[in-house]
């Protein structure tokens, strides 16, 4: 297993980004690249495309909080996006499930509808037809 490179106390954070914010930067690349080196190779295009897209919005940022807060935008953003990918996966699974429950109704009534109408008239086959036809319809 990978050895992730160890997180400086805050402190020392701190003082890389008051004194040396290069350092601190290249503290940041690297465990970047360390935890995207660990994940599966079949996203980790798609996370260095993130990570790109980031690191551009902080770029055009005017100020860090203003990065800041576009990154925040991003992650709800991105929330929100898969929420709703949820919500309508789950809605769609609740229609197929009420869909199949009132088909099953459907077909026992049919059943018990063909019985009785062919114990009652078994010399009409076509009211039973039809309603085989519906069913099949």
């Amino acid at each position: 297993m990978h050895q992730f490179t160890t997180i400086p106390e805050f402190d020392r954070l701190t003082a890389m980004a008051q004194h040396n914010p290069e350092q601190l930067e290249a503290l940041r690349r690297q465990m970047i690249e360390e935890t995207i080196s660990q994940a599966d190779e079949s996203i980790q295009r798609k996370l260095h495309g993130l990570q790109f897209h980031i690191d551009m919005e902080i770029r055009r940022a005017k100020t860090p909080m203003a990065a800041c807060v576009k990154i925040s935008e991003m992650m709800h953003g991105s929330l929100s996006n898969l929420r709703s990918a949820l919500n309508d996966q789950s809605n769609q699974q609740e229609s197929t499930v009420i869909t199949t429950r009132v088909e099953n109704v459907l077909d026992r009534e049919l059943v018990i509808n063909t019985s009785a109408q062919a114990a009652a008239s078994p010399t009409n086959p076509s009211t039973s037809a039809k309603i085989l036809k519906f069913t099949a319809q």
